[in-house]
């Protein structure tokens, strides 16, 4: 596969690690007879800025889960090289990889746990200075059936970092949940009635040039776990 070049500013800035999710609960639009069913899917980027481009390969996977596939996993890897003109610059590798799984219970959502790794190594080769950013992104939007009584649905996560954007959760009398938690760990209990619901979480790793010394390598691993649960 040709490489592909762009040039573009980077929208994210980042220390030397940078986590951040962002959990969404709506009510789903297209009515599904499967009571778990979604898709998972990782992606990689790059961006450069000083009138510097960016060489890059494959950077995206998904694939579709439902209650009966089991665990699915999209995996991606990528290596990134910035360059001004004959001057190399920063380069680096990063690897993602998101898996989710779906249970059922009197044919109605049970659990839905989802678990992403994402590594990104940068080698700082030059003072050419192309401001290389490198992120990793893991997306998983599953549509979620709650059973004919309504309960409650149990959100819990874990990470390396602790920086969860947003928990918000929407249902047909409107916003029933929106948080900014800081922590690493933690849970939210929110009432739902009956009715289907749409599951997104989003896991971000970010690394930057400008924190690694010139000449140097450094690793930026970020660690994820999501579990929502039916609560009677």
């Amino acid at each position: 596969m040709t490489p592909l070049r762009f040039r573009r500013t980077s929208a994210l800035r980042a220390g030397s690690a940078l986590a951040a999710t962002a959990l969404v609960v709506a009510t789903a639009a297209p009515a599904s007879a499967v009571p778990v069913e979604g898709n998972v899917a990782a992606s990689t980027s790059a961006s450069v800025s000083g009138g510097c481009d960016v060489e890059t390969g494959p950077n995206a996977q998904s694939v579709v889960f439902t209650n009966k596939t089991g665990p699915r996993t999209a995996q991606v890897d990528s290596d990134y090289h910035a360059f001004n003109g004959d001057n190399a610059a920063a380069s680096g590798h990063s690897d993602v990889e998101t898996t989710a799984s779906g249970s059922v219970k009197d044919r109605a959502f049970k659990r839905v746990d989802v678990e992403s790794t994402a590594v990104i190594s940068m080698t700082n080769g030059s003072d050419v200075g192309c401001a290389l950013e490198m992120d990793t992104r893991s997306e998983t939007e599953v549509e979620l059936k709650v059973r004919s009584r309504g309960g409650k649905i149990k959100i819990a996560w874990a990470s390396n970092t602790g920086d969860l954007a947003v928990v918000s959760v929407t249902g047909p009398s409107g916003t029933l949940l929106s948080k900014n938690p800081t922590r690493a760990e933690g849970s939210y209990l929110v009432k739902v009635p009956p009715g289907r619901y749409t599951l997104t979480s989003i896991f971000l790793v970010a690394a930057s040039e400008g924190d690694v010394n010139v000449g140097h390598t450094k690793t930026t691993i970020g660690f994820y776990t999501l579990r929502a649960t039916y609560v009677k």
